[in-house]
This record gives C-alpha cells, structure tokens and sequence, in this order.
C-alpha cells in the first residue's frame, strides 16, 4: 500500500507485484502503470459505506490525511465522531469526500479494469478472488476459495476484533 504514485519503486520493479493506491486515473499515471506491465484492479463498494468506512478508519490512523495528497481537505474533524453527528455530515459533503468518492468511478470507467464489486466479495470472497484471478489470467499460487476463507469477515473479525460503537461493522449496508 502506497500514498501516491511517487511511493511505486518505478525503477526496480519485482516481477510479480500488487501495489494498493487510491489514486485519480490521470494520463500520465494510466500510461505508467500500462508501460510497467500493471493490471488495474477496481473496487467498488457502496458510497455512504465508504464514507462511514472511513470515518472509523480516521479514529485509530492520521494517514488519511496523505489520501490524494490531501485533496480537498483532510479528515481531522472526525477524529470522535460517530455518523449522526454535524462534524461527519458537514464532511461527508465536502470537497474532500467528493475527491475520495470520485476515484472509484474514474477507474471503473477504464476498459482495461478489472471491477470487482465489495459486496460481492464479502458475500463469496473465494469465487471473487477466484473470478478477479481468471479475469487477469493470473495462475493462482493457493486455492481461491482457501485462501478467500481466510479473508472472510468472519476470519477477519476474529484477527481484528471491531472497535465498540456504531462503525466498523464491516458488512455492506452497515
């Protein structure tokens, strides 16, 4: 998992190697990734689960606010809230949650992307990481349906336990 782009090794490259960003699909940046060999892999997940997603996520981590290089703003003002209250409302409707939300459908958009949908992977995350595999003519080193046990929420709770409180639930639609 890398901030920007600049936190991608360009000039020494592995030969197998997955890099997590949430960065906007620029030219440049698009055509990057297409001369490093790089296949895009785009989630999507509901918009106000994301938005609470990160709500929790700021209580316990200050690195969102290296998110887009700080586009828009930060998330200092959530540092506390719950989803009721003002503070997280005057936010979820900023500049700064637009820039984050604009993301998603930037690369979904791309023809080359591979799109997978989050609620469908915590529903089966065996036969999305299988689907996500043969869709990127990947040969997989672990059996897809194993190893997506191991990343079930189920597994995950029970490695990391959800914070009390109305967030991190962890489920879509929560």
């Amino acid at each position: 998992a890398v901030h920007s782009p600049t936190g991608i090794p360009w000039t020494v490259l592995p030969d197998r190697l997955v890099v997590q960003l949430h960065w906007h699909r620029l030219p440049a940046f698009r055509h990057a990734l297409r001369e490093s060999g790089f296949r895009i892999v785009t989630i999507a997940r509901n918009p106000l689960d994301v938005l609470v997603s990160v709500l929790q996520f700021r209580q316990s981590d200050r690195t969102t606010e290296f998110w887009l290089a700080g586009e828009g703003g930060d998330e200092s003002g959530l540092v506390g809230a719950k989803p009721d209250d003002p503070a997280f409302m005057t936010w979820a409707l900023s500049d700064r949650a637009s820039a984050l939300l604009s993301v998603t459908p930037e690369w979904w958009a791309d023809a080359e992307a591979v799109r997978v949908r989050y609620e469908d992977f915590v529903a089966a995350p065996g036969d999305s990481l299988a689907e996500t595999g043969r869709r990127l003519g990947v040969e997989p080193v672990r059996d897809a349906r194993e190893l997506g046990q191991s990343v079930s929420r189920e597994a995950m709770r029970r490695r990391f336990p959800a914070p009390p409180g109305p967030c991190g639930t962890g489920r879509p639609g929560g």
